[in-house]
């Protein structure tokens, strides 16, 4: 083709038609841009279509991630109410009046009051995206914002955790090993579990609920597992607004 082309100069300019030789220069260069215009406008499409491609595959990775994340933390959401309720069971009966309750029933609910709960959602996705730098591949700003507010909702929680953890470690379980036995604890919640033995002293955890200071400290951990349980109910609402806009994005995309 481009042999063809010089042809047609050489013949042009050899027969000193300067005019038409001009033109057809002229001419040949607007095709030559045109076709490089167009080769550009191809690749640009190619390069789209990719990125439009590699956007779909990590907001369909992201949506999958959240749907497990949001059972786990309804199952923590749960758990940390159901330790909430323990301990308000035992705040009931607190008092200078001696309950007169089984010893058995008050390990128990003692136990689940002083075990904090962990939620582990998975996070391997959005943390890939936010080291690698590939969050600037999702085109929506309100999914990177999205995106952007559940990290930082995740943040929280652990800090929360944390907080609650410590205060279990530094202040509550110290108080209560002054009057309970946490061989009788495992013994009662691992009955079947024969390397578990009851404990060898004789105590009675009503006293432990006659005390002024136990209240305070049941007071604390309350308050701490607020702190987590709305930690979670915020990350539950950025799962849910995260997984709305992810949905409406796919549906864009395809």
């Amino acid at each position: 083709m481009l042999r063809f082309f010089r042809q047609i100069r050489q013949r042009l300019f050899t027969d000193h038609q300067i005019g038409k030789y001009i033109l057809y220069v002229i001419v040949e260069i607007i095709i030559v841009i045109i076709g490089i215009l167009i080769a550009i406008q191809v690749n640009n499409w190619n390069d789209d279509r990719k990125n439009i491609a590699q956007e779909r595959l990590i907001l369909q990775n992201i949506h999958r991630e959240l749907e497990s994340n949001n059972s786990i933390l309804e199952e923590c959401a749960k758990q940390v109410q159901f330790r909430m309720d323990c301990a308000d069971t035992l705040q009931f009966f607190v008092g200078p009046k001696y309950p007169g309750l089984k010893k058995r029933d008050i390990l128990q609910w003692i136990s689940y009051s002083s075990a904090p709960v962990k939620c582990i959602p998975s996070t391997d996705v959005i943390d890939e995206l936010r080291s690698s730098g590939f969050l600037k591949i999702i085109s929506s700003a309100e999914v990177r914002h999205a995106i952007s507010r559940w990290s930082s909702g995740y943040d929280d929680l652990k800090i929360q955790e944390t907080e609650w953890d410590r205060d279990l470690s530094m202040h509550f379980l110290p108080y209560l090993n002054k009057w309970i036995s946490w061989d009788d604890i495992d013994y009662y919640n691992f009955p079947d579990n024969p390397s578990y033995m009851p404990s060898k002293f004789d105590y009675d955890p009503n006293k432990l609920l006659q005390e002024f200071e136990f209240t305070n400290e049941l007071d604390i951990q309350h308050w701490r597992m607020r702190r987590v349980q709305h930690s979670i109910k915020s990350l539950l609402d950025y799962t849910k607004i995260l997984d709305s806009l992810l949905t409406k994005d796919l549906s864009r995309l395809k």
